[in-house]
């Protein structure tokens, strides 16, 4: 998966990558979108919203990105979770070399999460938008296998 400094390194340009694809195919794209409060009252957020430019349709997404193992992998049920209560359809859009086997398999057979590779497909299941190329690397010069 590591490409250097190419590379998408956290979770900042994971989020960046689903916002550049969905504008990318025409969709609004807003980030940290409030969604309600925890059961403390703490602010719940989801990290981005995707829509058609009138508004219609949304799909919420959270993307988790792990360079290692460890705290992330423990999040992601929670985050389904929460997924699991928003009053439209939602994904899990998580990457990074830091997943375990064991939860990268869960999560590939999970309906509501998917790899940032897949983003495309999925998007245009939901808004009908067409399948463009995702670019996954921030450098100017990459080759046809950087795009999906």
């Amino acid at each position: 998966m590591s490409r250097g400094v190419n590379a998408v390194a956290n979770g900042k340009q994971l989020t960046d990558r689903v916002v550049e694809y969905a504008r990318s195919v025409g969709l609004l794209a807003r980030i940290e979108v409030a969604c309600g409060r925890r059961l403390w009252g703490a602010q719940r957020f989801i990290d981005v919203v995707l829509s058609t430019r009138n508004g219609d349709i949304p799909l919420g997404i959270e993307c988790k990105w792990q360079a290692q193992q460890g705290s992330a992998e423990e999040k992601l049920f929670g985050t389904l979770q929460d997924i699991d209560t928003w009053r439209f359809p939602g994904l899990l859009v998580y990457d990074g070399p830091g997943f375990s086997r064991g939860l990268d398999r869960f999560l590939s057979k999970h309906p509501r999460a998917i790899r940032i590779a897949e983003l495309p497909k999925r998007i245009d299941e939901h808004f009908g938008v067409g399948v463009r190329p995702i670019r996954l690397y921030a450098d100017d010069n990459v080759s046809e296998m950087d795009l999906f």
